[in-house]
């Protein structure tokens, strides 16, 4: 049964939106008009964007928990805050105002057990994404068509690319994507498991984008039992129970097989929702506070309304258990640690050295750098690493 608060945030979430509809349509109405263009700053000959947010009347419950977690700018501190745009001028401004509210959501997100309140935030989140998206920085990029149903080394939707979310795309931002890549190599290097070894092999063998991205995707998806193992415990329930008996069999059936992911959804109770799909968005909530508007945008919670597509939140579960591991494996790092020896370079370097002492009598290890294309520091390391100064 839905209680009154519920159906009050409700209410204020829907109110919250059209409001914002409204308002950002009657700016870009002016804008078409006069033929200005919009900023986030007061600017002469320029549109203002946070008057989209004028006379939105925020709930006091928000303020409050919001103004707890984050301080007014001290000209701002004395001013009673109880609308929307004189929230963001008194916290810097849209830009500064979104990152303390996406904090916010990743703070409150992991520890409230109000999910209507959250929701309610997040709704204010989308607010100001949507303002921001007025101006001609920041409009909305249109969303390609994702060849894979998650990011490639992680389980995030993929985000303006075909195989990739934006936190490793290597457009975007390299360092976080190579980074991802080679832990991933790393880990697998610590698994006994023959059919990651054959796909591990393939992945060296692949010469496309394409390719390297199905394989890594595929690689990923080894590091934790595949989700067909849920049908055995739940397949009864779908048929023949309600959506919260599954939900529970679900939540079971993820303590035993991905104790990682349990840990951060055991909080959440079926009952205290009123569909499911509101169970699944919270899930997906818990374990990242920005995935649900992704899932909404990219209009993939449609394989949430329904009961029968059960597959696609355990799917979800499996890849966040999945990037828990390989990233939880500890990394070592040096020539015999991170990765498995290189025989062939050290038969090089051992060779050189054995000629340069037939020769010379002496090892000259910078001469052993110049001839193989590697840094003094760099042979140095693997000589003292292996002992291949040592006379046998």
């Amino acid at each position: 049964m839905l209680t009154d608060s519920f159906i009050d945030l409700h209410a204020s979430r829907i109110a919250l939106r059209k409001q914002i509809e409204k308002q950002a349509n009657a700016l870009q109405e002016q804008t078409r008009v006069e033929n200005i263009k919009i900023t986030q700053r007061k600017r002469a000959g320029y549109l203002y964007a946070i008057t989209v947010l004028k006379n939105i009347v925020l709930e006091p419950f928000f303020i409050k928990a919001f103004k707890a977690e984050f301080k007014s700018l001290k000209t701002y501190e004395s001013q009673t805050i109880n609308e929307l745009d004189s929230l963001v001028i008194a916290h810097g401004g849209l830009n500064r105002t979104i990152l303390q509210l996406e904090e916010f959501l990743a703070i409150r997100g992991l520890w409230t057990t109000n999910y209507d309140e959250i929701d309610y935030a997040d709704e204010v989140l989308q607010s100001l994404w949507k303002v921001r998206a007025l101006t001609p920085q920041y409009k909305e990029k249109t969303y390609w068509n994702t060849v894979l149903p998650t990011c490639a080394l992680c389980w995030r939707l993929p985000q303006h690319s075909h195989y990739y979310c934006s936190e490793h795309h290597p457009n975007r931002d390299q360092k976080s994507y190579k980074a991802a890549k080679h832990k991933v190599f790393r880990a697998l290097t610590q698994l006994d498991n023959i059919y990651i070894e054959s796909k591990f092999e393939k992945q060296k063998e692949a010469e496309s984008n394409s390719q390297k991205a199905s394989n890594m995707y595929r690689l990923l998806g080894g590091f934790a039992p595949h989700p067909r193992y849920f049908i055995k415990f739940c397949k009864n329930h779908v048929l023949q129970t309600t959506w919260i008996e599954l939900a529970k069999s679900i939540t079971t059936t993820t303590q035993e097989l991905y104790p990682a992911t349990f840990n951060c959804i055991k909080r959440i109770k079926p009952q205290d929702y009123s569909c499911w799909k509101n169970w699944c968005l919270a899930i997906i909530r818990a374990l990242d506070p920005l995935q649900p508007k992704a899932w909404v945008v990219r209009e993939q919670d449609k394989h949430l309304i329904n009961v029968e597509s059960w597959m696609a939140i355990v799917s979800t579960l499996h890849r966040y258990e999945c990037t828990h591991r390989y990233e939880s494996l500890p990394v070592n790092f040096g020539p015999e640690k991170g990765y498995r020896r290189n025989e062939e370079q050290c038969s090089s370097i051992k060779q050189l050295i054995d000629i340069q002492r037939l020769e010379t009598g002496k090892v000259n290890l910078s001469e052993v750098a110049r001839t193989l294309g590697l840094s003094r520091q760099r042979i140095h390391k693997i000589v003292n690493t292996y002992g291949l100064l040592v006379k046998k």
